[in-house]
């Protein structure tokens, strides 16, 4: 199994009711070199938690005694503010059975679908653990210089890879460019929690794609919004909100010419298998997550251009929300176009 950053410095809880499946995470994780623990009881868990100064916790959603769920509510009510902020990710074999415990406002931080696929894991590890503790074993890229952004160290988190360093950049900034309407008002009281959490999601991000100086940003507003510091926080949200907004046009522009460029060289791009998209449309059609989960991951291995990108990146998002049928609207366009 091939990784592209090491985390000596991370200390991680794996909890799950089955010892086989702790045996299987493990070799999912050694590769990152992390400081592992282990709990097959939700008590165990617990009590770990409050022991111990944890980076993140993934913990299995449906167990014996305590659920998955039980036991995050209860570390998110523990004294310390530490683990309000903890980084809790939901181990689960149904998406739909945690979705609603992922949106804003509730208390996981991101899930992991069973059984763990090795690249999954690392989108969620690279999304979670902060920059500084990630020790990259990679340096390819093939960008020219972004303002704002440290390319170098941004394509090793992408695993070296200068096709899944694009897909990053574009997933980036599709977020942001949503994200940005949003923050583009003037907030209130009510409003301040929820700004805060996305703030939080753009600190994450763009630490793991190089975007060092706007993280920095989003993480002085990010303490600025959990002290409820209103004023402070509308003060100096204008600043993030352009610096933003700058690097997302960069990293659009940056993409655009790539794309113009392997456009110029006749490398031509692969198209979604017609077999592939008449499996997805089926498994869509049936609502079979597990299978819908399988066609996705094949498909997000390949090469396309930007066309293509920007239907799978709908589908993924219509699939996130179990909108199956818009998911399905879009799969049965591309099948009547490659047909």
């Amino acid at each position: 199994m091939s990784v592209s950053f090491t985390a000596q410095d991370v200390r991680i809880l794996l909890v799950d009711s089955a010892d086989s499946g702790l045996l299987s995470a493990q070799e999912f994780f050694s590769p990152y070199k992390m400081k592992l623990d282990f709990c097959n009881c939700s008590r165990n868990a617990i009590s770990a938690v409050r022991n111990f100064n944890y980076d993140m916790v993934f913990l299995n959603h449906i167990m014996p005694e305590m659920s998955g769920i039980e036991v995050m509510e209860i570390i998110r009510t523990m004294d310390m503010g530490h683990y309000q902020h903890l980084p809790i990710i939901a181990l689960t074999e149904n998406i739909n059975s945690v979705l609603k415990e992922i949106i804003p406002g509730k208390k996981f931080n991101d899930l992991l679908l069973k059984p763990i696929d090795e690249y999954k894991l690392e989108k969620v590890l690279t999304l979670w653990i902060p920059i500084e503790k990630r020790n990259s074993l990679s340096s390819q890229v093939d960008f020219d210089h972004i303002y704002g952004l440290d390319t170098v160290k941004g394509s090793a988190m992408a695993g070296g890879k200068p096709e899944q360093y694009r897909k990053v950049l574009a997933l980036f900034a599709k977020d942001v460019r949503m994200r940005l309407y949003l923050l583009s008002k003037i907030p209130n009281s009510n409003d301040l929690a929820q700004l805060t959490s996305h703030v939080h999601a753009i600190k994450g991000a763009s630490a793991s794609i190089g975007a060092v100086f706007i993280s920095n940003l989003a993480s002085e507003l990010e303490i600025t919004g959990k002290a409820g510091n209103l004023d402070l926080f509308i003060e100096r949200l204008p600043v993030f909100y352009s610096q933003l907004e700058e690097l997302i046009n960069n990293i659009e522009d940056a993409l655009k010419k790539s794309e113009n460029e392997l456009s110029g060289t006749g490398i031509k791009k692969q198209q979604i298998p017609l077999a592939l998209l008449t499996e997805l449309d089926s498994a869509l059609g049936e609502q079979n997550v597990f299978e819908i989960d399988r066609i996705m991951e094949e498909i997000d291995k390949m090469e396309f251009d930007s066309n293509h990108i920007e239907n799978i990146e709908n589908i993924s998002d219509h699939i996130l929300m179990a909108d199956y049928d818009s998911a399905r609207e879009i799969t049965k366009k591309l099948l009547s176009n490659t047909g």
